[in-house]
Order: C-alpha cells, then structure tokens, then sequence
C-alpha cells in the first residue's frame, strides 16, 4: 500500500511540474498578469491545488505521515500551505489598475495607495530586424505620500514586476496610441509569502523523494 502510494505521489509530483512549467513559459511571453489570470488564478488550478490538499491532510492525518516519513508527509502538506495561501489571498488580497499618460495624474484607480505613481517615459520593445513588439517598458517614479520612504525609480515590463511597501506592479496593458499606460496593481503579503512556502515545500520534497528513488536501485546492485 505504501508503494502504490509512493507511485501515486511520484505521478502527482511529475504532472504538477510540467503544469508549473508550461505556466512559466506562458508567462514569459504573455506577462505576469495573463499567467495570473488564466492560470493561477484559474478556477480550475485551485480546484486541483484544492483536491491534493485534501489527499494531503488525509494522508498525513490519518496514516501519521510526518512521523513515519518526512520527505512524504511534508509534500502532502504542501499542497494545504499552497491552498491556505490561495484563501489567503482571496480573503485579504487587494487588486487595482492605474492608468498613467506622462507628466499627467493617475486617469484610473482600483486601489487605495500610501505612494504616488509617475510615469516618466514608456516605450515599445521590438524583437531585432522585425516591427513585432518583443516587450512594453513603464518607467516611473514613486514618492511616499508620508514623505518617509523618499523618492525612488523603477521600471515596470511584462516580465518585470515592481515591487514598493507590499504592493506588486505590474505592465498590464496600453491605449491603442502609446499615449497611455495600464499598471495592475497587487498587495497580497500573506498570501504570497505562506503559497511561496507551499510551492518550496512541494519542489524540496519532491527533488527528495524523486532522488530517493533513483538512489536505491543504484545501492542495491
């Protein structure tokens, strides 16, 4: 029974790296934001997250997983820290664009700030020798509205995240005319720190397990 449950985990382990992958690849050429929204913050990624959680608890609860082996009790809980992460977020996460034109107010806001956002100049990357954009590039300036943080700049791009007090930036999207553009804008401290937790649990456990693995048939020649 333990074996099969190894072998389970092991499938598991393996189809959640490729869908990690693929996520990554895929917000690598359609930005941060898009990977959030189609991905990993797709209902269908948190219903997945959601029933390994449950297999988890379950595991560790009732076959005293912890005790008898770490490495596998400790991917079991992973899943649960990601998905305590995920309703995390949803209770607490805050979520907004501002639109900027430069040397002109915000035009757009979703979210309450404790910095004011400038946007000094932005310009449209292109892949060499063709006129296809290769990435869109937001600098800013942000000031602390207490006057105590000071002053700092930043850029902001569709694989670039700026990141200021707990608030995450991010290049969104931009009026057809170039005149004007989109940050999204997130606060999620907890959220992101206890998933993160999750996700490294989940990769450590599993590179053991997976090692482990590979390592006994090669002691037992």
């Amino acid at each position: 029974m333990r074996r099969s449950n190894s072998r389970v985990l092991t499938v598991v382990w393996i189809g959640m790296i490729v869908v990690l992958a693929g996520a990554t690849f895929f917000e690598k050429f359609r930005g941060t934001e898009a990977a959030h929204d189609q991905i990993y913050g797709a209902w269908w990624f948190s219903v997945l997250w959601g029933v390994f959680a449950a297999i988890g608890l379950v595991e560790v609860l009732h076959g005293r997983l912890l005790r008898r082996d770490p490495a596998l009790g400790m991917l079991h809980l992973s899943f649960v820290v990601i998905i305590a992460g995920a309703m995390c977020t949803k209770l607490w996460g805050e979520t907004g664009q501002i639109a900027l034109s430069v040397d002109n107010e915000p035009l757009v806001r979703g979210i309450e700030l404790p910095f004011e956002v400038r946007l000094d100049s932005f310009t449209v990357e292109y892949h060499e020798g063709t006129n296809t954009p290769s990435d869109y590039v937001s600098r800013v300036t942000v000031r602390d509205k207490s006057g105590k943080g000071g002053m700092r700049q930043g850029r902001v791009s569709m694989n670039r995240i700026l990141k200021h007090r707990g608030y995450r930036l991010y290049q969104s999207s931009l009026s057809p005319d170039h005149s004007t553009t989109i940050l999204a804008i997130n606060h999620d401290p907890v959220g992101i720190a206890v998933t993160y937790t999750g996700f490294a649990m989940f990769f450590l456990s599993g590179l053991f397990l997976t090692l482990r693995r590979l390592w006994k048939p090669c002691c037992s020649r």
